[in-house]
Order: structure tokens, then sequence, then C-alpha cells
């Protein structure tokens, strides 16, 4: 790896580990040189903003986690539903991602309104499963537990719609300040998409298993003020 590379790398660590430790508002550019022990030509080099780099910071934390899943499910003799429901869960932010990255995500996001960390994420998400997705329903239809005439265009259209749906959900978290009902409207959504996902792959109802509720419910807990457990059960 280049010099350059390393110290690009060398940022996003520090600013990962700053960004968890103190939190994304609370952290300026500044606190990442100081870390380091960098100077601002040496990080502008690499980055124009802090976002920028909370930007790069999700996405390699999502292309590592994408990329290792992919090769276990590839090298798995695990059937097609299984497969599905595990890429799934992957692909679900409130499954794969710990609840202070969740409550990052909302924050600057949702409640800051910006929606380049989105787009980043949702890149990396096309791009690692896309074709691993393909892989997977081409798979179930070999074994009869879907069924499809778009081969090669549906497993695109199922990872857009996943991330629209997660959107969703967080907008809910996010207007519904903390209250109960928010997270009951949440897995609501979370569970029409799982319907319509039977529906588009023809699967058998129930098949399959987009979330974990007890995973779900844990995450919100973490990062809605005033939520406490048994509210929403």
């Amino acid at each position: 790896m280049k010099k350059g590379d390393l110290r690009r790398q060398a940022i996003l660590d520090t600013a990962e580990a700053l960004f968890f430790e103190r939190g994304y508002e609370e952290t300026s550019v500044q606190d990442i040189l100081d870390a380091m022990g960098l100077s601002k030509g040496g990080f502008y080099h690499h980055f124009e903003s802090k976002m920028a780099v909370l930007e790069a910071v999700s996405a390699r934390r999502a292309e590592k986690k994408f990329t290792q899943a992919a090769r276990e499910l590839r090298a798995s003799s695990l059937g097609a539903l299984e497969k599905l429901n595990r890429l799934f869960s992957l692909v679900n932010m409130f499954e794969r991602e710990q609840p202070e990255f969740v409550l990052m995500v909302l924050n600057v996001c949702f409640r800051g309104g910006d929606a380049a960390l989105l787009r980043a994420i949702r890149e990396v998400t096309l791009a690692q499963l896309g074709s691993l997705m393909d892989e997977i329903i081409a798979q179930g239809v070999r074994e009869g537990v879907f069924y499809t005439r778009q081969m090669g265009g549906i497993g695109r259209l199922l990872l857009l719609l996943a991330h629209d749906v997660e959107d969703e959900a967080a907008r809910l978290l996010v207007s519904g300040e903390g209250k109960p009902e928010s997270v009951v409207a949440v897995i609501d959504v979370l569970n029409v998409y799982r319907d319509s996902v039977e529906l588009l792959l023809n699967a058998p109802y129930g098949s399959v298993r987009l979330f974990d509720v007890d995973r779900v419910l844990k995450v919100c807990r973490a990062v809605l003020p005033g939520l406490e457990p048994g509210e929403d059960e």
C-alpha cells in the first residue's frame, strides 16, 4: 500500500474511533488532526470535509461486512431461502450495525438532513451485493422456492427497495421522537417489505425473514431517549 493510501486509512481509523467515542457532531476536524499530529494540509489532501470522512468510514465499514458475508455465503451449502434471509439481515442497518453507528446515521441524515451518507452506503450495497443477490435468486429458481421471469433485474430492485424501506424506518424513528408507537411503525414497515419480497419472488408465505425483532428493539432502545424496555411490547 502506498504511503498516501496508508495516511488516508489512518485518518479513517482515527476519525472512526473519535466518532464512536465522542459522537460525530462533537468531533471536529481539529480533533482528528490533534489525535494524529497531522497538519490541515495533510488532512485536506485526502478529504474535503468531516462529512467526506464519515462517508468514507461508512462505505469502508459496509464494504468490509459485505465482502466477508458474500464470501461466506458463496462458499456455503445453504439453500437459497436461508441465504436470502442472511443477506437481508446484512443489508438491514438495524441488524448489522452497532447502536452508536445507527444513532450517528439518524442524527446526520435524518435530523441533519444530509443525504450524501445514505447515497454512499447505497452505492456500496449495490456494488458489493448486487451480483450475489442475483445468484441467490437464480439458486432459488433452480430449487423451486422462487419463481420470476425477471432474472438479472429483480435482485437490484430488491436492494433498492430495501434502502428505501430503511430510509422510511429511520424517518419514522426520528419523527416519533422516541415514542413506543414509532418502533411499532418501523416494524410494520419492515413487515410490509417482507411480504412484498415474497410476492415478487413467489416465495412461500412466511419464508422470508428480514430482521430479528429483538435486535431491532434493542437498537431502538439504545438510540431513542425515553424508550424503556417493555414499553413497546
